[in-house]
């Protein structure tokens, strides 16, 4: 063989670059997206703010159920946990800065315990299906339940959340515990809000 012909034989056919190749990289589809964004800042009163919290909760409903009527195990499985990931925020928000603020106000309430349970409700569903993969028999039955508990939890402390600020604080008050709700928020999911 020829050094001519073996030069011939090492050499790589060199192609340009097509114009696919110099895209920039597909954002995931938004059935892959683990927390879907709702627009926070616009809330700004206590009430609005736990509104549009568990608004985004919600959200995290037509991911799961898209994944699911798709067939799509792996992304109902990160669906959940984007729903764990929501949820958890909300009860956050609430544990640490609704409920206190209704007991001082209001004293030792039967609704304050009654939502208490239902994030301890939630929370147990959560941790059982941590164990389970989307394929077992009884998956999609446990994640709808949690989402019917998820939805009257939320309209639970929706409504507590009204009836509190509407009785017991003025304009500035609720601003203000909207506000801290928010740098909260913030502080849980890793985010820089300025306040």
């Amino acid at each position: 063989m020829t050094a001519a012909t073996q030069a011939q034989t090492n050499a790589r056919p060199q192609t340009r670059p097509t114009h696919d190749q110099h895209r920039r990289p597909r954002p995931r589809p938004r059935h892959e997206r683990i927390l879907v964004p709702v627009a926070v800042d616009a809330a700004v009163d206590a009430a609005s703010t736990l509104a549009v919290v568990h608004q985004r909760v919600e959200r995290q409903f037509a991911l799961y159920e898209q994944a699911q009527a798709d067939g799509q195990a792996h992304t109902q499985y990160q669906a959940v946990k984007a729903l764990r990931a929501a949820y958890a925020s909300s009860a956050a928000l609430e544990e640490e800065l609704l409920y206190p603020l209704l007991r001082r106000e209001r004293g030792h309430g039967v609704e304050i315990d009654r939502q208490l349970e239902q994030n301890h409700l939630i929370g147990r569903i959560f941790a059982e299906l941590y164990t389970m993969i989307p394929s077992d028999r009884r998956y999609d039955a446990k994640v709808r339940l949690l989402m019917d508990l998820i939805r009257q939890h939320a309209h639970d402390a929706g409504r507590s959340m009204r009836d509190f600020a509407g009785s017991y604080l003025d304009r500035g008050e609720r601003e203000r515990l909207g506000l801290r709700m928010l740098e909260r928020l913030g502080q849980l999911e890793g985010v820089y809000v300025a306040v």
